[in-house]
C-alpha cells in the first residue's frame, strides 16, 4: 500500500505510487461470412445476419476489402460462375480472386460432394495471389476454363483439403497450376486436361 513519509524537518514527503500496467493482446478473430444465395452476383456483398445479402462472389468481394483473417462458408448447393470476363483481378468477373495478403483466407464448403463451384468454361475458379494464405475445403471446383491453371491458379499459399479438382481445362496445368506452395489433404484431382504440361497437375515449389 502506498505510504507517507515524513522528513527530518516535519515537512510531508512525496507520495509514490507504483503502477503495474497489464496488456494483453489477443490475436484478431476472422470475420466469417455465410453465403445465403447461389447466384454469382457481385452486388450481395454485405453479408448481414440477414437473409439473401451474401453471394459467394459477393464474399469475396468483402474479405478482400478488410483487412485482417477471413472465413467463407459455403453452404451445400451449386454456384455457377456466371459473371464472365477475364483478366480481372478483384473477383468481380470471371474467376475468384483472392488478392489480400493481410489475413489467411479460408473457404469451407459442406462437403465435395454437395458444394459445387462450377467455372462455367469461361474462366478458371479460383486465383490465389502472391502473398496470399489461403485455405479451401469441402468443395469441388469444376468446369473451370483458363490459359494458367483451369481449377486453381496459386501463387501464393493454398491449402487444400477434402476437396475436388475435376473437369478444368488449361494450356497449363488443367487442374491447378502453382507458381507458389500447395499442400493437398485428402483430395481428388481427376479428368482434367491440358494442352501442356501435366493434365491435372503442374507444381512448381517455392524456393
Amino acid at each position: 500500500m502506498p505510504r507517507c513519509s515524513r522528513d527530518r524537518r516535519g515537512g510531508v514527503g512525496v507520495l509514490q505510487l507504483g503502477v503495474a500496467i497489464l496488456a494483453f493482446v489477443t490475436p484478431a478473430r476472422a470475420v466469417i461470412y455465410e453465403v445465403d444465395r447461389t447466384d454469382d452476383t457481385a452486388a450481395a456483398t454485405l453479408c448481414t445476419p440477414d437473409p439473401n445479402d451474401c453471394s459467394l462472389r459477393g464474399a469475396f468481394i468483402a474479405a478482400n476489402a478488410r483487412a485482417g483473417a477471413d472465413t467463407i462458408r459455403l453452404p451445400a448447393g451449386g454456384y455457377w460462375l456466371t459473371a464472365t470476363g477475364t483478366d480481372e483481378d478483384a473477383a468481380v468477373t470471371g474467376d475468384l480472386d483472392a488478392v489480400d495478403t493481410s489475413g489467411e483466407l479460408t473457404l469451407t464448403g459442406a462437403g465435395a460432394d454437395t458444394t459445387i463451384i462450377d467455372g462455367n468454361h469461361s474462366d478458371r475458379v479460383l486465383h490465389v495471389f502472391a502473398g496470399v494464405a489461403a485455405k479451401v475445403s469441402g468443395v469441388t471446383l469444376q468446369s473451370g476454363g483458363s490459359g494458367d491453371g483451369g481449377g486453381i491458379l496459386n501463387l501464393g499459399e493454398a491449402t487444400l483439403s477434402n476437396i475436388t479438382l475435376t473437369r478444368n481445362v488449361a494450356t497449363d496445368g488443367g487442374g491447378i497450376l502453382n507458381l507458389g506452395t500447395a499442400t493437398f489433404f485428402n483430395s481428388t484431382v481427376s479428368e482434367n486436361s491440358a494442352i501442356s504440361a501435366a493434365e491435372s497437375l503442374w507444381l512448381v515449389l517455392a524456393r
